[in-house]
């Protein structure tokens, strides 16, 4: 069986809790296939306990296993005499392997066909660049050894010695330690600066990508000479300057006609130049952000944090992360009402009375309807359309704005009194 319901729309923060009129049973096709799969899921599923049981005494080393995954490869003779890996006969194995459990729907992100199991295992059998979700590694080393105890043999075998064993299995510290401390690095530096090599032949030298040899030295202070074909003149110091500015870099690969993945090489191959990036961007969201509150002081004074975080609530979320000094700082007033001008001959009194009514009504229907332990003003909304254009009066509208207070301020709060308001 399964939901029907979906985490889109204004439904996407609401938890959902089982519930039979919700419920569909899976097509047939599809019971089948994880009735196929049973051996497959089951193997896997023993491997896993296994390997994460183990973590207390050994680990998996994530930064050296595409060295595993590269001996026993040569082991089935799957490595071309050159070094290359023989991919068609690779992806046809694991795509056969994978069939099976993509029955599972946490596992549908597994290759549907040869072109992607490629892509999918070009990224496993590199040394790692980002992170890799463990369950992929856990697929990989299923389909090659079959259970931990032979993963372990071939694991000391490929890096002998063995790696330093952590406390748990694919720690993410083991893996930026890793990377920091490449011993490839002080290679390519030697090289660069003693030997007066080429970045390109000293990333061969020591085997790496000449992207990443230029981003090492980047990040070591080392200007190295660049012979461009796209970013040249004129163009390159404009796209410099505009990621120096904070622009997005999918806008500044727009402007300069390139790819993303060539901006991105540059912020990483140019000293200091993604640094300068990230700090322009952070200053350009804490402007927004400030702006963006600064605009619902002045426009809604005399309410609460709680009502203008409700209208703002990612401003809101921002500011609190990361300008928490500068929020604390500019809270409403609420003391501070402005004084009423005449000139309209509205009805503000009986308009408020009316307006605080239905939202008390509307906030004890949505209460009893769906048993919220916390009422958003979204809801609210929706329930009483004539209020979101009342929004900017507020001011003008005391009873009305109490009562959305008490209605979004009851987070978390369970009530034993049956009037939400009292």
């Amino acid at each position: 069986m399964e939901s029907t319901l979906k985490a889109t729309g204004v439904e996407r923060f609401q938890w959902h809790l089982p519930a039979a009129e919700h419920f569909r049973e899976w097509p047939v096709e599809k019971r089948q296939a994880l009735l196929d799969g049973k051996v497959a899921l089951q193997s896997l599923s023993r491997q896993v306990a296994d390997l994460t049981a183990s973590a207390l005494d050994r680990s998996i080393d994530t930064s050296r296993l595409h060295e595993v995954y590269r001996a026993e490869f040569l082991r089935r003779e799957w490595v071309t005499q050159g070094g290359s890996f023989r991919m068609p006969v690779i992806a046809a194995g694991f795509l056969d392997y994978v069939k099976h459990l993509r029955a599972v729907p946490e596992l549908e992100a597994l290759p549907t066909t040869a072109d992607e199991a490629a892509i999918q295992l070009g990224r496993l059998l590199r040394p790692p660049r980002s992170g890799t979700h463990p369950l992929r590694h856990m697929v990989l080393i299923n389909w090659l050894f079959g259970s931990a105890e032979a993963f372990w043999q071939a694991q000391a075998s490929a890096l002998n010695p063995p790696i330093a064993l952590p406390k748990a299995a694919f720690s993410s510290d083991q893996k930026s330690e890793g990377s920091n401390k490449d011993p490839r690095r002080e290679q390519l530096i030697g090289l660069l600066t003693v030997q007066k090599q080429s970045a390109r032949m000293a990333a061969r030298a020591i085997g790496i990508d000449v992207g990443t040899a230029m981003s090492w030295a980047a990040q070591a202070g080392l200007s190295i000479s660049r012979r461009p074909k796209k970013l040249v003149g004129e163009l390159r110091r404009r796209t410099i300057a505009e990621l120096q500015n904070g622009i997005d870099k999918a806008v500044v690969a727009a402007n300069a006609q390139i790819s993303v993945v060539t901006i991105t090489k540059l912020l990483l191959s140019e000293i200091g130049l993604h640094a300068a990036w990230r700090q322009a961007r952070e200053h350009r969201a804490r402007a927004t952000a400030r702006e963006v509150w600064g605009q619902l002081l002045q426009t809604h004074r005399g309410v609460g944090v709680k009502f203008l975080r409700a209208l703002e609530p990612a401003t809101y979320a921002w500011l609190y992360r990361n300008d928490r000094a500068w929020l604390d700082s500019h809270k409403p007033d609420q003391q501070a009402l402005p004084a009423r001008s005449g000139g309209l001959h509205v009805l503000w009194d009986e308009r408020d009375q009316t307006l605080c009514a239905e939202v008390k009504q509307a906030a004890q229907a949505l209460r009893k309807a769906a048993g919220a332990r916390q009422i958003k003003l979204w809801q609210i909304y929706q329930a009483v359309p004539a209020l979101k254009a009342k929004i900017a009066a507020l001011e003008r509208l005391p009873l009305t704005r109490r009562a959305i207070d008490q209605a979004i301020q009851r987070h978390g709060a369970e009530s034993a009194a049956p009037d939400l308001f009292d």
